[in-house]
């Protein structure tokens, strides 16, 4: 299937859904050769928002391995759309909106293949469990991100849904080869991908430098939050251009068949992610790690 793409014209924040209709319950494109079928020939579920957990449950439902982000791409984009969020799409299927001097909040699309398919999301105990794997990575970052600027309408915030992050970044990689420049101005970035409950994974993984750390920490007092180290995510490429934060989004058992997710969790999470925004300087730019951290070896490891 022919991607979607949408655009920003005459430096104007716009989209273009123009070739988008709905027809026997299904999003087409009517751009699309006749005979290519609609999203795969999944029915797309409705986006209710107000921070609706069975938004995030339906996404569950959306299996985007890595490569075939497709059909949780368009939920997100349809989601953007329904609130007049403008954004646009490239060549390697990331979702993004870029400005300068924007603050940055990212999550990636994509999950690790499993042998075993999902088709049952229950909820028992305060959790979120299913028969196989979530994609809770990163699908809790999806809905954080999602849900927060939607409630920011557009107005002051950067976002990216990156694709290929489970497989090297691959989105991450090829945006912030051609957008370095933007991403430079930024005064950070939130990259919603952690395990657990309260990590903020900053200094430690050469990602930023103590200022946005001591900031993130303080906040964080409230929320849980305390700064530690961890593993691969797209701050490890986006680091270059723009101090990042790594942040818990409520998931455990990442990549298994017994990955869940704690309700309070990942809504305490998207409430400490509306209390950064809120509290971070958006008018300092933040300090980037420095150029010793570029080289470090272990950067690409999972």
């Amino acid at each position: 299937m022919k991607k979607n793409t949408y655009s920003f014209l005459d430096g104007e924040d716009y989209f273009d859904d123009s070739h988008w209709f709905e027809e026997d319950g299904l999003l087409w494109d009517n751009e699309e050769d006749e005979d290519e079928e609609p999203l795969g020939e999944i029915d797309l579920p409705d986006f209710l928002g107000n921070n609706n957990i069975q938004d995030l449950i339906n996404m569950y439902l959306i299996r985007s391995v890595s490569g075939k982000e497709d059909n949780l791409r368009d939920y997100v984009a349809h989601a953007l759309i329904l609130n007049n969020i403008p954004f646009l799409e490239d060549e390697e299927g990331n979702i993004y909106r870029l400005s300068d001097n924007r603050p940055i909040l990212s999550a990636h699309l994509d999950q690790v293949d499993t042998r075993k398919r999902l088709t049952t999301v229950s909820i028992s105990g305060g959790s979120i469990i299913g028969d196989a794997n979530l994609g809770a990575d990163d699908k809790n970052g999806v809905w954080i991100v999602l849900n927060l600027v939607i409630a920011d309408k557009g107005r002051t915030l950067n976002f990216i849904f990156s694709t290929g992050e489970e497989i090297g970044g691959i989105g991450a990689r090829f945006l912030a080869s051609k957008r370095a420049k933007t991403l430079k101005t930024c005064p950070y970035c939130l990259v919603f991908d952690r395990k657990g409950n309260g990590d903020i994974i900053g200094v430690e993984n050469y990602y930023c430098s103590q200022d946005l750390q001591a900031d993130c920490a303080n906040i964080g007092l409230e929320y849980g939050y305390t700064p530690t180290n961890g593993v691969w995510s797209d701050a490890d490429t986006f680091r270059d251009h723009v101090a990042c934060v790594n942040l818990s989004c409520g998931y455990q058992s990442a990549h298994t068949d017994q990955e869940h997710t704690s309700i309070a969790g990942i809504k305490n999470a998207l409430a400490y992610g509306q209390a950064l925004i809120n509290g971070l300087q958006a008018n300092k730019k933040y300090k980037i790690a420095g150029a010793s951290a570029i080289n470090d070896k272990w950067r690409w490891t999972k």
